[in-house]
């Protein structure tokens, strides 16, 4: 139950400009219990229209994407104030890019349905190991420390050895006593409490 556990869950719509906006509207109207959201755009960067979006993190100046869709699913590097691709690396054509976390130096990238996860180096995208992984796998992040928190599509995120992918355990996401479907993309900050599921 959301209200119970010390997690914040944060949806993150990664079309760059007026979807983050909305998502965060639709945020605060699934939890339902008074907590406020808010939201203001600050930078409006160019970005490919036609990029399928399912992945998308910033780090030293850089947005890394994962770009869905079969046949044209991508692992990206963008420079954000051009919105040009600086470097990509395509997934074989029947694999769905999905979401993206980066674990230090390495970049862990999901695929929808397949049940594999690619590990990149960050600075070369070399892919170094893939994993599998026994969920649908939609959106994906890292807590900084050791978890991952990856969500399917569910009302259940599931927290992953960032080492390994095994899952290592699950919150379902109530509003209330109702569970809320369709998770997708997650932001999480803070531990669930002891004992927390």
């Amino acid at each position: 139950m959301y209200g119970a556990h010390s997690w914040r869950l944060h949806s993150l719509g990664f079309s760059l400009s007026m979807n983050f906006v909305a998502s965060m509207v639709l945020v605060a109207s699934a939890l339902g219990n008074g907590e406020s959201v808010s939201c203001a755009l600050r930078y409006r960067w160019p970005h490919d229209t036609s990029a399928f979006t399912q992945g998308l993190l910033y780090s030293k100046g850089f947005m890394f994407e994962s770009v869905g869709q079969f046949g044209r699913s991508e692992l990206r590097v963008v420079e954000p104030s051009t919105g040009k691709t600086a470097r990509l690396v395509r997934l074989p054509p029947d694999r769905f890019g999905e979401g993206l976390a980066l674990v230090g130096d390495r970049l862990l990238q999901l695929t929808w349905r397949s049940g594999v996860a690619y590990v990149y180096e960050a600075a070369t995208f070399r892919m170094v190991d893939s994993i599998g992984i026994a969920s649908e796998a939609w959106g994906l992040a890292y807590d900084g420390s050791r978890m991952l928190v990856m969500s399917d599509g569910t009302a259940v995120l599931h927290t992953l050895n960032s080492i390994d992918g095994s899952v290592v355990g699950a919150l379902v996401v109530t509003d209330g006593q109702r569970e809320v479907r369709g998770l997708s993309s997650s932001w999480v900050r803070g531990r669930p409490e002891r004992g927390a599921s």
